[in-house]
């Protein structure tokens, strides 16, 4: 599905560390956005999205999707709409910030809705390959991206 018409008012940041297998899941879903030829602003923030707040917030955006490998109970590749008051509870321990505070400070900064997609790994050592699970997981994660594009016209 090629979407060329959708305003760029949505910023989608991928989350993760490509070296270490389901971790790299939020960057790999970018890469499927941009095969899609997606139109929003796409950021692959790596293991420090802090470092991006202040491009995110340029965009002046009005919705903020992040995705990111989640440690949540559940099986590896299944896929969760993460609410605010949910997310101590979720472990990311990949990254520098934690991402509760990330998020508060997009929220403290712009007018954005923030969704943000987890999906379960299975596996993130280093230079582990992303799971098949996890791969499956993204091409959905790709398509409710897609769905929420068309909604947010």
């Amino acid at each position: 599905m090629v979407l060329n018409n959708i305003s760029k008012n949505v910023v989608i940041c991928g989350i993760g560390n490509t070296m270490r297998g389901d971790d790299s899941i939020g960057p790999y879903v970018l890469d499927l956005l941009r095969y899609d030829n997606v139109n929003a602003h796409l950021i692959e923030c790596g293991l420090a999205p802090e470092n991006f707040v202040g491009k995110i917030i340029s965009f002046e955006p009005k919705k903020i999707i992040l995705v990111d490998a989640a440690d949540f109970k559940g099986l590896p590749g299944e896929i969760k709409i993460i609410k605010r008051n949910e997310i101590r509870d979720i472990s990311l321990s990949t990254h520098k910030l934690p991402l509760e505070l990330f998020i508060k400070y997009l929220e403290n900064n712009s007018e954005a809705e923030i969704i943000f997609i987890g999906i379960k790994p299975k596996r993130i050592g280093f230079h582990d390959k992303l799971s098949v699970e996890c791969e499956s997981s993204a091409v959905k994660v790709k398509d409710m991206i897609n769905y929420i594009l068309i909604q947010n016209k």
